[in-house]
């Protein structure tokens, strides 16, 4: 795992995205076609590129742990 500061300019020259997940349980393996008809913008994983705000979603219910799951992506080829 690694970090990156996402006001780095040389963020959008890497070709491995880091995406984090935040949530009262690991999910190491997501599926995109995840369904639950409470998310705010419908169906999908939510994920952001700040750990930090990973981590505070992960203790949203008043949990004082969670789990950051980490997810890289290989984007060469991809216009992301």
């Amino acid at each position: 795992m690694f970090f990156k500061d996402i006001k780095n300019e040389n963020y959008y020259k890497d070709t491995t995205l880091t995406l984090y997940y935040g949530s009262d349980h690991p999910l190491p393996n997501p599926s995109f076609d995840w369904k639950n008809p409470d998310n705010d913008y419908g169906s999908g994983l939510y994920t952001t590129l700040d750990f930090t705000k990973a981590a505070e979603w992960a203790s949203v219910h008043g949990e004082n742990s969670g789990y950051v799951s980490t997810y890289q992506i290989d984007t060469t080829g991809l216009n992301v």
